[in-house]
């Protein structure tokens, strides 16, 4: 059922759907992408969805190796059944509305227990730091182009 997985599984097949890699390599991917802004990951955390992607079939592990003082590092690939159930899950995101509960709408429906001058100065520190968020993207999109 697409519904089982977690948005950390999500991200987890999406990458071995790009290629095998191991955990680690997974994590640094989604650091590197900004991936961890949408989902909440750890290296733990990612390990842990890995094994149990693995074992509901969704992947597998197609190698170990160990590179100096490094411990092992197990490679995975997604499995047909993983990719469908990518799939899937990815369909019904896009296509069923669920309620999703935002902080910033329920701060904007509570602000009126602040002063009217504390929620305009919190508001413009947000627009600030939005504005130097889209300034890094700026700069990322020109790197990349």
């Amino acid at each position: 059922m697409p519904s089982a997985l977690t948005p950390l599984g999500v991200s987890a097949l999406a990458l071995l759907a790009e290629r095998p890699m191991h955990p680690y390599e997974m994590y640094q991917l989604l650091l590197e992408r900004w991936e961890d802004r949408v989902v909440k990951v750890r290296p733990g955390s990612l390990y842990h969805t890995v094994d149990r992607l693995a074992g509901q079939g969704y992947l597998r592990a197609t190698g170990t190796r160990r590179a100096g003082n490094r411990p092992e590092r197990t490679t995975y690939e997604i499995t047909g059944e993983g990719r469908a159930i990518l799939l899937g899950h990815l369909r019904e995101l896009l296509a069923v509305p669920v309620n999703e509960y935002p902080r910033f709408p329920l701060a904007l429906s509570e602000a009126h227990n602040l002063p009217r001058q504390t929620v305009i100065e919190l508001c413009g520190q947000r627009l600030g730091l939005l504005r130097g968020e889209a300034e890094r993207l700026d700069r990322g999109i020109h790197q990349a182009g």
